[in-house]
């Protein structure tokens, strides 16, 4: 749909986690909707013509937040981050398509924005982030707002049981792709 209509966005979250590299399975959509400043009203009006909001007020909510919170017909959530900051605009831009299954093409966010995303939606794992690229603050957290996924669905018990381990820790992993990141993308 929004593809269709010209809009320019990317996959983040749960499905941008799976095509780099960690298996899991989301029972959600989270995307990043470029939309300028002042310009909510335009997005709210276009999703919610194809989607159903999850919660009451969700226009309002969506106005005050850039976040809309809807239903796919088939009972998915997706969360919709309206973007109009140049890091989003950089996120879109960077986005690679991924073919999930023939056919089926996504465009995703590339994985050093995904640690990003991550790290500022108040995620557990987000002072790792920090601590892998150096930085010396906190995170403050409000628990009070929506934030990503309701429930994480990530069980590998059965790519466990067919050998399959991760080769490389979390910590490691993060640690590499921001020294990676400085080598290679920091000046993109």
């Amino acid at each position: 749909m929004l593809s269709q209509a010209g809009e320019q966005f990317c996959l983040i979250g749960g499905l941008a986690v799976q095509r780099w590299g960690e298996p899991r399975v989301t029972r959600d959509v989270d995307l990043t909707l470029l939309y300028p400043f002042s310009q909510e009203a335009a997005a709210a009006d276009l999703l919610f013509s194809a989607f159903k909001p999850r919660i009451a007020g969700a226009r309002d909510f969506a106005l005050r937040n850039p976040v809309l919170l809807l239903w796919a017909g088939d009972g998915i959530g997706i969360d919709v981050a309206l973007g109009s900051l140049p890091f989003e605009a950089r996120c879109v831009r960077w986005a690679s398509v991924w073919e999930i299954a023939p056919g089926v093409v996504l465009r995703i966010c590339s994985t050093e924005d995904l640690l990003v995303l991550k790290a500022f939606a108040g995620q557990p794992r987000a002072a790792l982030v920090g601590e892998a690229i150096g930085y010396q603050g906190g995170f403050v957290y409000d628990a009070s707002k929506p934030d990503g996924t309701h429930k994480k669905l990530l069980d590998t018990s059965r790519l466990v049981a067919l050998g399959w381990q991760p080769r490389i820790g979390l910590h490691e992993g993060v640690t590499s792709t921001y020294r990676d990141f400085l080598a290679c993308g920091a000046a993109a």
